[in-house]
């Protein structure tokens, strides 16, 4: 009975500690977030060039439009800069039903990586910014277009106040 005791008192503490150090886990143990996986194998062009600094997660909606399908939304990470070792944790939600992009704020907290497998919490899903969005987001339209099994869209490349050169992806099936 006092092995139990122990036991169980020092999986709390691992349990407790795991929460702590990763909030996105006790909201996922709740049901206040998603776990989406690992990345798809899904090649990404960046200004016209296959580039691997990127992950491309999916994860589907069950959505009833017009025309009764299920419509995806993928989300492009770009990865840390191996030359540099900044870590540019960018994320770029793309939703093929709205056809059109979404950025999350710039905290990061709410969409992490974990063992190779991301997670989004429930917070994060409902306050996404579109890009078009003149107040909140960037005030520019991505040209969206989904054209023999690619989706491609534009983003600025942005400095503090202007913006320089149109950054181009295009996500490959």
């Amino acid at each position: 009975m006092k092995y139990i005791l122990v036991t169980g008192l020092i999986l709390g503490a691992l349990a407790g500690i795991l929460c702590l150090t990763n909030p996105l886990l006790a909201k996922w143990l709740i049901g206040e977030a998603f776990y989406l996986g690992k990345p798809q194998k899904i090649q990404v062009k960046y200004n016209g060039n296959l580039s691997n600094k990127f992950e491309v997660y999916l994860k589907k909606y069950n959505v009833t439009n017009s025309k009764n399908d299920l419509s995806k939304t993928y989300f492009l990470i770009k990865r840390k800069d191996v030359e540099s070792k900044k870590d540019d944790f960018r994320v770029i939600i793309i939703d093929t039903a709205q056809r059109t992009v979404f950025l999350t704020s710039d905290s990061n907290k709410d969409i992490v990586k974990w063992f190779g497998c991301l997670w989004q919490s429930e917070t994060s899903h409902n306050s996404l910014v579109d890009v078009r969005n003149d107040i909140k987001g960037l005030n520019f339209d991505p040209d969206f277009r989904y054209l023999n099994q690619t989706y491609s869209f534009n983003l600025p490349q942005k400095s503090t106040i202007i913006i320089l050169e149109v950054e181009k992806y295009e996500i490959i099936f």
